[in-house]
């Protein structure tokens, strides 16, 4: 699959994590939950990475690498993410959220000095435009009255690891086949997030409700789609358009979450509803370069 199809449906498929989470999370605490995800991830894919790339083969800067992938992006950036939501509203959240593109295109330049090129900056005001519409509502007034709480920090860090991630697995990807190297950092992510589910999962015992078989169901669902699938289309994509530009499409998530509400909750949907989606779409698309030259857009789809 052309990895620009892979970087559409990516956030869409962490967009119904979004609503699956807020599902689960009365009957499964959230760390348990992310243990759950992702030990199922790494039995999955482990076997795979073993036979792509054996460890032996594996060079300690790419260990490095990888293990970066597995503290910023499978450990901490949901943790992180988790105690920010506790903290603060989700329209500041989905707002910072938005800078994503912008933290990961610092992060770039600081690593690689990888300057930001103009329709990159284009790209990423329209696309955090588009967000800042559908989280006040289509509203300048309801913008302008946000307040900011020590939780916003918290998710400004989570999008800085995400960011940070981001760009780890496009290192890794550079001596190790992209799916050991999500492979493997699913692996020591597990072995990371499984004593914390533990704890969770024992210490809210008394508070926690029964889980139903569909809860179950659904956890199976995270750890295949969400996590196995969506970790390794999203390190596809990565590697074929950069950290900058892929980062610019998490911002769709926003928008898929919309449309989920719409179809699944029935929540109706407005102008400022299709107005953002409208903003970033455009933005994510000028980034990108799908607008550029047919040599340029044939020699970025191939990985």
């Amino acid at each position: 699959m052309n990895p620009f199809y892979k970087l559409i449906l990516t956030p869409l498929i962490w967009a119904t994590n979004f609503v699956m989470g807020r599902l689960l999370v009365v009957a499964i605490p959230a760390f348990a939950l992310s243990s759950i995800r992702f030990v199922i991830a790494a039995v999955i894919m482990l076997p795979m990475a073993l036979r792509t790339y054996p460890i032996e083969r594996i060079t300690r800067r790419s260990w490095g690498w990888i293990t970066l992938m597995a503290l910023s992006g499978v450990c901490l950036f949901n943790t992180v993410l988790y105690l920010g939501l506790r903290y603060t509203t989700s329209v500041n959240a989905t707002l910072i959220n938005a800078l994503s593109p912008m933290v990961t295109a610092m992060l770039v330049f600081l690593i690689d000095r990888e300057k930001l090129q103009r329709t990159q900056a284009a790209g990423i005001i329209l696309s955090v435009a588009g967000v800042a519409v559908v989280a006040a509502q289509g509203s300048w007034e309801r913008l302008t009255q946000l307040s900011f709480n020590p939780g916003d920090l918290l998710v400004l860090l989570a999008t800085a690891l995400w960011a940070l991630y981001t760009i780890a697995g496009r290192k890794a990807a550079q001596d190790v086949p992209v799916l050991a190297a999500t492979g493997y950092s699913f692996a020591i992510g597990a072995l990371l997030l499984l004593p914390m589910g533990i704890y969770d999962w024992n210490l809210s015992a008394a508070t926690r409700q029964p889980a139903a078989p569909w809860m179950w169901g659904a956890a199976v669902y995270l750890g295949l789609f969400a996590s196995v699938l969506a970790f390794y289309w999203w390190n596809q994509a990565v590697q074929a358009y950069g950290a900058t530009v892929s980062s610019l499409f998490q911002n769709l998530i926003t928008v898929y979450a919309a449309a989920i509400a719409y179809w699944g909750l029935q929540e109706p949907l407005y102008g400022y509803h299709w107005l953002g989606a409208a903003l970033v779409f455009g933005g994510a698309l000028l980034a990108s370069g799908i607008f550029q030259s047919k040599k340029r857009a044939d020699g970025v789809a191939a990985p």
